[in-house]
């Protein structure tokens, strides 16, 4: 897969005499194991021999895209211009020198668009980005190395090629989403898991809600004799607790699945080593709540 990141209009100004002007550009999960990285930009500058251009991966790999076309054998530099309306495109398969940029075209003439390679040396090339995860910052860095010449990045995108990284959901503080394991800012839950997925159908998705992946509802065990006064269980197909009301001013609660994290009475005695009392009758008030709660109530094992 191919995923375009582009940086919008940044218009940083490139101040001359060796200050270094850097963009980033975050890129998200979605290309992992890299195969071609290519690069435009767009940018304003008069004598393209007074910059050199670097790209820093996420890795902290260091590729090498423009080195002082020009120099030598010139100590200033090819004194043509680069032109915001003329991108200049860096692809590693492509045959043009960056070298040779401008060259021929005569004083603050303009570079038309054109795609050239990266400017190297060998360890610096696009071609070293290979086999890298695209997730991350990308950082492009220009530096401009005589004073009287002033320019403007006008804007810069990565074309990023490799295999689409596989996702599975994520579970946050804020939720599930469905991303790969190295987008996950939370706990990863496997590769082709799902935030939507409900296999039970107990109206709880599974990947970070259901603590109880195979609910039965109604439940099979539970009320063993019968649902007992403020003691709940599952009776019929919904999803809500059903229960016993006391008369007169008696506590009166109600529970749903989604309280419990997807879990029946028989499914929370289970996992407490609850007494049979419970089994009998449906799960109490303390044993819902404290389940709610995030845990057992010890005094009822």
């Amino acid at each position: 897969m191919t995923d375009t990141i582009s940086s919008g209009d940044v218009s940083l100004f490139i101040s001359g005499n060796r200050p270094k002007t850097s963009s980033t550009l975050p890129v998200p999960g979605k290309v992992c194991g890299l195969t071609d990285v290519n690069v435009e930009l767009a940018i304003d500058h008069t004598y393209v021999g007074d910059l050199d251009i670097t790209l820093d991966s996420p890795d902290g790999t260091r590729v090498v895209l423009l080195d002082r076309p020009g120099v030598p054998p010139s100590t200033v530099g090819d004194s043509s211009n680069l032109v915001n309306g003329s991108p200049i495109t860096y692809d590693d398969a492509a045959t043009d020198d960056p070298e040779l940029l401008g060259q021929g075209l005569g004083n603050s003439a303009p570079i038309p668009a054109t795609t050239v390679f990266s400017a190297g040396p060998a360890p610096n090339k696009l071609t070293n980005l290979n086999g890298e995860d695209a997730k991350g910052d990308w950082v492009l860095t220009i530096t401009d190395n005589f004073g009287a010449d002033d320019g403007t990045l006008v804007s810069w995108s990565l074309e990023l090629t490799g295999s689409a990284c596989i996702t599975g959901a994520c579970c946050t503080t804020a939720g599930c989403v469905d991303v790969s394991e190295v987008e996950c800012d939370g706990s990863y839950q496997g590769d082709e898991t799902t935030c939507d997925e409900d296999a039970d159908g107990n109206g709880v998705l599974d990947a970070c809600d259901d603590l109880c992946l195979e609910t039965s509802i109604p439940e099979e065990s539970v009320p063993s004799v019968s649902l007992g006064i403020n003691h709940f269980a599952l009776e019929d197909d919904d999803y809500d607790f059903d229960t016993v009301v006391p008369k007169g001013k008696g506590p009166q609660h109600s529970y749903s699945i989604a309280d419990t994290h997807g879990c029946s009475c028989e499914q929370i005695i289970s996992q407490c080593s609850y007494g049979a009392g419970h089994t009998k009758f449906g799960c109490s008030i303390s044993v819902m709540d404290a389940w709610i709660d995030g845990g057992c109530k010890e005094e009822e094992h």
